[in-house]
């Protein structure tokens, strides 16, 4: 029972993270566009779209650990774009 909550808890963070990137794209898209990918606005779409389906599988516990693997490997580029910690300025 506690897995299952658990993994409810987490896949909750990735599906809403992932609708929202497929409804609203255009403020990450800017970022992915920044870095020179292709298609920005697309990417950032598939990338929630990934994201949403991994996570409902991952909450309904089909395939768990496809579905983490999926999450994690998504995880990499998104971070990367979207937080690029070495190139701030330390004031």
């Amino acid at each position: 029972m506690l897995k299952a909550v658990s993994r409810l808890l987490v896949a909750s963070v990735f599906i809403y993270g992932g609708i929202d990137s497929v409804r609203k794209p255009d403020g990450r898209a800017k970022k992915v566009a920044k870095v020179g990918i292709p298609y920005a606005r697309e990417a950032t779409m598939a990338n929630g779209a990934a994201m949403a389906a991994s996570g409902v599988a991952l909450g309904l516990g089909i395939l768990p650990k496809y579905a983490s693997i999926a999450l994690s490997l998504l995880l990499v580029p998104m971070t990367l774009v979207g937080h690029p910690f070495w190139g701030e300025e330390d004031p």
